[in-house]
């Protein structure tokens, strides 16, 4: 028969029990946020399906999409390495890249360009802002809707800056549920 003593360690059943309960409401947490990427992971896949059955490239979408938040200088310049390779390896001759000038030359209504334009004024001041470089840098006018969304944007890459300098709340802190202010159970922040 197996010994069910406790094993030789100073640590109470107490303290177990108090981490057991902290890990726990970790991985609730950790469940309900994978959760939430599993329905918005679904919804994006479906999305991808509508595009490809209107005949847009998604392969060209998704890579456009990840590379959003990269510097522009950084994407162009892996781009025309991608090509002069192509060129190199016998797969593009240098004629067709007369085609390029064409690409430049988007055929798009009003309203479409200028959320487009919206969107990337938005990244561009989320990118600097998570670079950490100066609210000086924004390229708009001030008292312009792009001055203002650029510098929205930049506020919200610099908190992604302080959030990560911010020091780590001990591994297994709960966060207060509705109805509770500090996280006791409410019977116990009455008494």
């Amino acid at each position: 028969m197996a010994n069910l003593s406790s094993p030789a360690t100073n640590v109470t059943d107490a303290t177990r029990a108090e981490f057991y309960r902290k890990a726990l409401a970790t991985k609730r947490q950790i469940e309900e946020a994978q959760e939430v990427v599993r329905s918005a992971v679904a919804v994006h896949r479906s999305l991808l399906k509508e595009a490809k059955k209107a005949g847009v490239d998604t392969d060209a979408l998704t890579r456009t999409l990840a590379a959003r938040l990269e510097d522009p200088d950084v994407v162009i310049r892996r781009d025309q390495e991608y090509i002069r390779m192509r060129v190199i390896a016998g797969g593009m001759p240098k004629e067709q890249l007369t085609i390029f000038s064409e690409l430049f030359k988007a055929d798009l209504p009003d309203d479409m360009r200028a959320a487009i334009s919206r969107e990337k004024v938005y990244d561009d001041g989320y990118f600097a802002g998570t670079e950490g470089k100066s609210a000086t840098f924004n390229p708009h006018f001030q008292g312009t809707d792009e001055h203002d969304t650029w510098h929205r944007a930049w506020l919200l890459g610099q908190q992604k800056i302080v959030e990560g300098m911010a020091p780590k709340k001990p591994a297994g802190t709960p966060k207060p549920r509705k109805g509770k202010v500090t996280g006791e159970p409410l019977a116990q922040a009455a008494e």
